[in-house]
């Protein structure tokens, strides 16, 4: 089949799928009433999903990009270029307040700020970006289960811990010498219950088999990782809520600074904006 013809084909079924969920029980905890169960979700989920087709050898035939927002909620099949690029689209990051709090006349009618662009002067559909929070860790999973196709990685040995017992993220510490679950156990935390410990022990096993570097890719090309300051975030769980829910505080703020400070510390290019 002629590449952009299955392109197409496997735009609509995509999007068909996209419109197939049902977001209507997902249910917004920072909302809840205590005592009451919680309320769902206000308005439709930004969702950015790319799907790219591989052959026997490992070669793309065919790539799709569907997005869904306020703005369209019924999806939009983005065009993509030759190299799969995004097209027409302009980028914005993520305003919390815009998404939850506008109503759907003031959503549409309200002009996003020139400061959210993530790519300044970019054309096209105004999309602002989902916040990708722990979906990051399938990518982890990816690469360490790689490593262990390619014999280079045991799921039984204890993951690499390079600064035992010391402070890891929502106030948990990382586990004492000797104490390392192996690195299926912390796979199975990561993915079943989002547990960041195990993360930040998969992440150590990645740097330790040299997977972090940014040159570190197949083809062995010199790249730089650019990392726009204006299109991440964390998220935040203020101390009350947290202790109404009975789980840690999370200054979205702070560990906003905190997880720049330490890509830039490892090579990573944080910058305010693309310009």
């Amino acid at each position: 089949m002629d590449p952009v013809e299955a392109g197409e084909r496997l735009a609509g079924l995509l999007t068909e799928r996209v419109r197939a969920v049902d977001f209507g029980g997902v249910v917004d905890l920072g909302r809840r009433t205590p005592g009451l169960a919680a309320p769902p979700v206000a308005w439709s989920p930004h969702l950015d999903i790319a799907v790219i087709a591989l052959d026997a050898e490992g070669q793309a035939v065919a790539a799709a990009n569907v997005q869904q927002s306020r703005d369209f909620p019924g999806g939009r099949v983005v065009p993509l270029s030759a190299d799969l690029a995004a097209l027409d689209t302009d980028f914005r990051a993520w305003d919390l307040v815009r998404w939850e709090e506008l109503t759907s006349e003031d959503f549409a009618g309200t002009p996003y700020a020139e400061s959210s662009a993530v790519v300044a002067g970019a054309a096209g559909v105004r999309f602002m970006s989902p916040y990708p929070a722990s979906v990051f860790k399938l990518l982890v999973a990816v690469q360490v289960l790689r490593l262990v196709d390619a014999g280079r990685l045991d799921l039984a040995q204890p993951t690499v811990n390079q600064a035992p017992e010391s402070e890891g993220i929502e106030g948990r510490s990382l586990p004492a010498r000797g104490a390392e679950p192996t690195v299926e156990r912390a796979l199975d935390a990561m993915i079943t219950y989002s547990d960041n410990v195990s993360t930040c022990l998969l992440l150590q096993q990645l740097h330790v088999s040299g997977e972090l570097d940014p040159e570190a890719n197949a083809l062995n090309l010199k790249r730089r990782v650019i990392v726009p300051a204006a299109a991440v975030n964390t998220f935040d769980t203020p101390v009350s809520l947290a202790r109404e829910l009975g789980i840690k505080a999370h200054d979205g703020d702070l560990h906003h600074v905190l997880f720049l400070h330490h890509m830039a510390s490892n090579g990573v290019e944080v910058v305010a904006r693309i310009a």
